[in-house]
């Protein structure tokens, strides 16, 4: 595998994911964006399921969704670092997630 470009790429689309990400580095991307997404539903999961006892109420599977920011952001640093963040409804945090995946194997 190539070598970081300590670059940060902006895109909101699989297109511009093309676009902006040079070829030899979008498996390293799509390989870090999966494990983000991975780790944002497992995480999404858990908040439902404490929500649910907290409440007393269950959410309702239609309701159990995650909303990805506009614009997603890569940081081709070698570091694999992952961060997922959440807020309520309104918009206030609530959560804030990171993982280090070089650390973490």
């Amino acid at each position: 595998m190539s070598n970081p470009t300590n670059k940060t790429y902006r895109f909101r689309t699989f297109q511009e994911l093309v676009d902006v990400v040079p070829a030899h580095r979008i498996p390293v991307c799509m390989e870090e964006l999966a494990s983000l997404l991975t780790v944002t539903t497992s995480t999404a999961s858990v908040l439902y399921e404490m929500a649910k006892d907290l409440t007393g109420k269950d959410v309702p599977e239609a309701d159990r969704r995650v909303l990805l920011p506009e614009v997603l952001e890569w940081i081709d640093d070698g570091k694999r670092d992952l961060q997922a963040n959440f807020s309520t409804e309104d918009g206030d945090p609530l959560l804030q997630v990171k993982v280090n995946k070089s650390k973490a194997e």
